[in-house]
């Protein structure tokens, strides 16, 4: 085992015996990038960003949404991998200008949302991506933007509610 080798090579084995560094720092990394979340979170509040949940019968997923000033359809932006919403807060301040509204949603399973609990995890996930857009845009509609993994979420939702997409970017 690592702890072995580890007690074996340093040639301290009661100490090093002892030693549980790689779980600590885990944690403490996890820890830190917890609060760094939510530190980027309130820094979007404050910046007229509202951030919820949207209830769906796979877990809640997060939304940050805001008005914008011009009178352009909605955009939604979909984040990629081990990314969050709140990591495209820039692009979505950029957009206010331009649109009525402006929207972030966490993957399920990302940011601020919940892992879905199911057998079937990637249909959950798209269940409850779909529930989350259709809460957020209602009969508005909006146009999705997709990075890596949100471009193919993206399609996906568009796939299953054409009626509210109005354009993939």
């Amino acid at each position: 085992s690592l702890r072995k080798e580890i007690c074996v090579g340093s040639g301290t084995a009661p100490r090093a015996a002892n030693w549980r560094a790689p779980r600590s720092v885990a944690r403490l990394r996890a820890v830190i990038t917890r609060i760094a979340d939510h530190v980027l979170v309130a820094r979007w509040r404050l910046a007229g960003f509202r951030s919820s949940h949207v209830p769906t019968r796979h877990g809640r997923v997060h939304v940050l949404d805001a008005r914008g000033s011009g009178d352009g359809p909605a955009i939604v932006v979909l984040h990629g991998l081990a990314a969050a919403a709140h990591h495209y807060g820039t692009l979505l301040t950029a957009l206010r200008p331009f649109t009525r509204r402006v929207i972030g949603i966490d993957l399920p399973g990302h940011g601020h949302s919940d892992l879905p609990k199911a057998h079937d995890l990637h249909r959950a996930m798209e269940e409850a991506l779909v529930r989350a857009f259709e809460e957020t845009v209602g009969q508005e509609g909006a146009v999705l933007v997709g990075n890596s993994l949100g471009g193919a979420a993206a399609v996906r939702v568009a796939r299953l509610r054409p009626d509210l997409v109005r354009g993939l970017y």
